[in-house]
């Protein structure tokens, strides 16, 4: 006769009753075999390593608080059932909805969060760098980006309002002992270079479309970029027009 194809979960199931009694210490272990999970496919929904998850069922990572609560909110087992490790108990219902456990919503919220780390990596950058001028024009861009972001709702069509120059990137490609040592890891320079260029040969096309929305947006700030180079000019939507420059400013060149 034909066997019946078995499941993900019976597979997961069996691969949990075959553990030596030695590795089955946690309870965790148990709510991976509930859910169908591998340590990796846990580890990976709570951002966490898989060596933490299986030092956890084996014993030799005590389950912290945290642990458990991030552990709870992701998953909806029952935080107190974790932290007891009741071998004896039978496992909770898990009280998730299927929105929060939508694969489309953890990678919104981990979006989110993996966006924290790298601006915070970026931050500890900046504060790095010594004082000059370069430095204390950073947080007037920043201070604009962030103004923007607050003005706007969902943008599937975003592109970035300054670029670099070409220069400036095949510069660290020769050079790259003389970058921060976090922007070494992080940047890929060799698609930064060719996105640069890339840039240059189409133009001011895109960015112009970028800078036209910026301006309805902003109508106290006037933005302007060249392929490759950026330069800014501010005014004072309320201020009377001024043959004066802001001491440090320059217009942007004009686009040939």
């Amino acid at each position: 006769m034909r066997q019946k194809k078995r499941s993900t979960r019976d597979i997961h199931a069996r691969r949990y009753a075959e553990m030596p009694t030695s590795v089955q210490r946690h309870n965790l272990a148990r709510l991976r075999q509930e859910m169908s999970l591998t340590q990796s496919d846990l580890a990976a929904l709570i951002m966490r390593s898989p060596a933490t998850i299986k030092a956890v069922e084996i014993g030799k990572l005590a389950l912290s608080e945290k642990l458990a609560t991030l552990i709870s909110d992701v998953t909806g087992a029952d935080k107190k059932w974790l932290l007891e490790n009741n071998l004896n108990a039978p496992v909770p219902a898990l009280r998730r909805s299927s929105a929060g456990w939508a694969p489309t919503d953890r990678a919104y919220d981990s979006t989110c969060l993996l966006l924290v780390d790298l601006l915070s990596r970026l931050f500890a950058v900046c504060r790095r760098l010594r004082e000059g001028k370069g430095r204390q024009n950073l947080p007037r861009y920043i201070k604009d980006e962030l103004e923007l972001l607050e003005k706007t709702s969902y943008e599937p069509d975003a592109i970035q309002r300054y670029r670099a120059s070409v220069g400036v990137f095949e510069f660290f490609a020769m050079h790259p002992h003389l970058l921060d040592p976090d922007l070494r890891q992080l940047i890929n320079l060799d698609f930064l270079v060719k996105d640069a260029y890339e840039a240059q040969r189409l133009g001011q096309k895109a960015f112009s479309k970028a800078t036209k929305r910026v301006g309805e947006l902003e109508k106290g700030s006037n933005f302007s970029s060249r392929a490759g180079a950026l330069s800014t000019e501010r005014s004072s939507a309320s201020a009377t027009p001024s043959p004066k420059r802001r001491k440090g400013l320059r217009p942007a060149p004009k686009s040939s």
